[in-house]
């Protein structure tokens, strides 16, 4: 194992669990967008800002040096 793994892995269990709740939730939301293909600008209100929210989220945890949108390719 690399020391970017392991330290992707430790930030991973240090995690409290709502912030683990709100990180499966970005990653299901990224998938769910990339699949249908959503324009933006087209988006409610409540979900723009609910997608800026886990925007500020997933970047708060790849300060802590987790990369949320690799994450799911690093656990396998």
């Amino acid at each position: 194992m690399t020391k970017g793994y392991v330290k992707k892995m430790l930030s991973f269990k240090i995690l409290t669990k709502e912030k683990e709740m709100k990180l499966l939730f970005l990653e299901l939301l990224i998938k769910e967008l990339e699949i249908k293909s959503f324009n933006f600008k087209r988006l409610p209100k409540n979900i723009e800002m609910k997608m800026f929210s886990y925007i500020l989220l997933s970047k708060e945890l790849e300060m802590t040096g987790l990369n949320v949108f690799s994450l799911s390719k690093d656990l396998d």
